[in-house]
């Protein structure tokens, strides 16, 4: 396989089939990083290019297109980390105002006697605020998100009149402390400039996440009495709440795994945090998308009634608007569902493409543990969105393993496919019509999970898999050299 490094965009080249490769790109990587956007490392784009042509960088088959798939926690009442600000700061909107990042960090207060604080100068018209924090403590923070009237700096006097102001997110809250590609080859471990052909490679990333409440306050006490000599960070500014790390691994076989490591630093409000995430995918066949997701029964929304059960076409029919699938929702309440697929069709309907997201069952993963620490294991939203739940309540630290990975399905109406992680085949088969998967191993598997109307059978090398009921999964894994 390729990596490549080129004006913060990784991208990797992994092969399909015998006419295509398959290109994966990451954008974030670039080492000085916007300061008015967190730039986490986020997934960007993905498709195939044919074998035959020189250009790594081109797509000729697009499979998705993405601007938001970094995962973020959700803390007090909002999402924050990964792409998301902290909300409650105040666009203003002041034609030819005048002040200049010297002006960051100073005080006003608008005519009901509410404090702001300018933290960051947008260009010659935007002004950007964040008021002192409302909320009962620095864990449960709130900030007022209205001016009244015009402002008045505490110091100088100086009134500003406000043409317009919106509500808006505070960036950046999130310090990085790493962004690094590596490529491995033969076992050894190199940092990627520019491209290298390796055997796999991983994005490394590590970042805090800051309490908001205490960014504004750190940033006055930093701001000389003649103001900044240039624009600030706000990222450096303010006391971490919650660690996260991350590596990307990219296999050879175009699998992507997120592993992430996250610990609460201080008392946090904590909810949930999804651990992966995917937008809807590009209808690149013509015959449309099917979403699939096991272990979820039947329910009913205002807009209809919905069966993920078995595949479901998501761009031409009704979507729920917005739910959070509950314990009751699940066919093993003890045992909440982990991935999803979604099966791209042709015209004729036959299915071309498959797209697998979910979590390995490795660390907090682990069905045992993660049903103890989730209460709304999936979020279905009118956007398409994937949206499961790794873990949420009161809990201090969690890690998991999330997985990507495109592949060509071994059958119509289902099949299996396979995710090779640190010597373990997790084998994941899902069959929908009644028929029998023959899957050749080379040594007796242990199954995992199954439903109900699955029987199996290995005998002299062969795994035999056969739908006998409804709903039909199943999940083996076995050690591999």
């Amino acid at each position: 396989m390729l990596a490549c490094l080129h004006n913060g965009i990784a991208l990797f080249v992994t092969h399909f089939n015998d006419k295509y490769n398959l290109v994966q790109k990451f954008r974030g990587l670039e080492q000085k990083s916007s300061l008015r956007a967190n730039c986490p490392v986020d997934f960007m784009e993905s498709g195939l290019m044919q074998k035959d042509k020189w250009d790594c960088w081109h797509v000729d088959v697009p499979f998705a297109i993405c601007t938001d798939e970094a995962t973020p926690c959700f803390v007090n009442g909002s999402y924050i980390g990964a792409n998301h600000g902290a909300v409650g700061a105040v666009a203003v909107l002041v034609e030819n105002h005048g002040l200049t990042y010297k002006d960051v960090g100073t005080v006003w207060q608008d005519q009901s006697g509410m404090e702001f604080t300018l933290m960051r100068v947008e260009n010659q018209d935007w002004l950007l605020f964040l008021s002192n924090n409302v909320g009962k403590s620095q864990t449960k923070y709130a900030f007022v998100d209205k001016i009244d009237g015009f402002l008045t700096q505490n110091t100088t006097k100086q009134t500003i009149t406000l043409t317009k102001q919106t509500p808006s997110e505070l960036l950046r809250v999130i310090r990085h402390t790493q962004k690094t590609l590596y490529a491995y080859k033969d076992g050894k471990r190199s940092i990627v400039r520019s491209s290298e052909e390796c055997d796999y490679a991983q994005i490394h990333e590590h970042y805090q996440i800051i309490n908001p409440s205490t960014i504004a306050t750190q940033l006055q006490k930093a701001r000389q009495e003649n103001g900044f000599l240039e624009e600030q960070d706000l990222a450096d500014y303010g006391s971490p709440m919650i660690d996260c790390k991350l590596i990307y691994t990219i296999n050879s076989d175009g699998t992507i795994f997120t592993e992430f490591d996250y610990k609460l630093l201080q008392k946090v409000d904590f909810t949930d945090f999804q651990g992966v995430m995917f937008q809807e995918k590009l209808d690149v066949y013509g015959g449309g998308i099917y979403r699939y997701l096991p272990k979820i029964l039947p329910f009913e929304t205002i807009e209809g009634r919905f069966d993920f059960s078995k595949p479901y076409p998501i761009q031409n029919a009704p979507y729920p608007k917005d739910v959070h699938l509950r314990r009751e929702d699940f066919s093993d309440n003890g045992n909440p569902c982990e991935r999803c697929v979604d099966y791209f069709k042709d015209k004729n309907g036959v299915d071309k493409l498959g797209f697998a997201c979910g979590f390995l069952p490795v660390f907090d993963g682990q069905s045992q543990i993660r049903d103890k620490r989730v209460i709304y294991p999936w979020h279905a939203k009118f956007t398409r969105k994937f949206y499961p739940t790794f873990c949420d309540g009161d809990i201090t630290d969690f890690k998991g393993v999330g997985y990507k990975k495109y592949f060509i399905p071994t059958a119509n109406n289902g099949g299996y496919y396979t995710v090779d992680y640190q010597g373990e085949r997790y084998i994941y088969i899902d069959l929908f019509i009644d028929q029998t998967v023959s899957i050749n191993l080379p040594k007796n598997p242990t199954l995992l999970e199954k439903s109900k109307g699955i029987e199996y059978q290995y005998r002299d090398g062969v795994l035999n898999v056969t739908k006998t009921g409804d709903n039909a999964f199943a999940v083996f894994k076995v050690t591999i050299d």
